[in-house]
């Protein structure tokens, strides 16, 4: 269902990644991991056959505005979600989409995450720790530097919220990082899991990001993992 939203405020994340807040329509409701298209009609910078994105809801559904995402690209589209003003209507169309947390809180989550991966992970997270839900957590985040993470702060502070928590970032290109980093760098890879999880059989895991690194975590998954205990969201074609 395609409805009207006013841009709310617009806000920097992580470098190279905005986060724009929207109002929520009277009604709409989505659960953690929903989706929404966002169209940017009628406006000057784009292309007419190329107007709208795909994007995860990284607010959780009980908060008030809906939050979106972008990882800045050279592209009309991403310029134009830049420097519209603020104030501005967007046309959204959704909600939709099938990654969902599982309910059954004695099983660990394990979250395997890469880079603008993290919007559906923040939705969930917020919501899990809003209903008390005492998952025991593992969030594994790869960015290629500390300055593109995005939610660092929010993602360490969760472990007020949930009893058994862990957050692992990991950085593949630190060296060209500004920032000194003395944890985890590199890929996530079955070592790294065996370093934070007692036993990597266990839990239910979410994969979720750009597709070379959704794919590879399953390729590294595959073996001690059963296929049913992985739930994917491939960001296919994300720019």
């Amino acid at each position: 269902m395609q409805r009207a939203v006013r841009i709310i405020r617009r806000e920097e994340l992580a470098e190279g990644k905005i986060g724009l807040y929207l109002e929520r329509p009277e009604g709409f409701r989505f659960v953690s991991g929903h989706n929404i298209d966002v169209a940017l009609e009628n406006h000057d910078q784009i292309d007419p056959a190329d107007t709208s994105r795909t994007f995860s809801i990284a607010s959780a559904p009980y908060e008030k505005e809906l939050l979106i995402v972008a990882r800045l690209r050279n592209n009309p589209y991403k310029k134009a979600l830049k420097t519209i003003p603020i104030g501005s209507n967007l046309v959204i169309d959704g909600p939709y989409g099938t990654f969902r947390m599982h309910h059954d809180q004695q099983r660990p989550a394990a979250f395997i995450v890469g880079g603008i991966g993290i919007t559906p992970v923040i939705s969930m997270l917020r919501q899990a720790a809003r209903e008390n839900l005492q998952y025991p957590v593992y969030i594994f985040y790869a960015n290629r530097r500390f300055e593109d993470t995005a939610f660092y702060t929010e993602l360490i502070d969760f472990a007020g919220h949930f009893d058994n928590y862990t957050f692992v970032p990991t950085f593949t290109r630190q060296n060209t990082s500004k920032v000194e980093w003395a944890g985890e760098t590199g890929y996530i890879d079955r070592p790294m899991l065996e370093r934070y999880i007692p036993d990597i059989t266990i839990p239910q895991y979410y994969v979720v990001g750009p597709s070379p690194m959704v794919w590879g975590s399953l390729q590294m998954l595959d073996g001690f993992v059963d296929r049913a205990s992985i739930k994917v969201e491939d960001f296919t074609g994300f720019d």
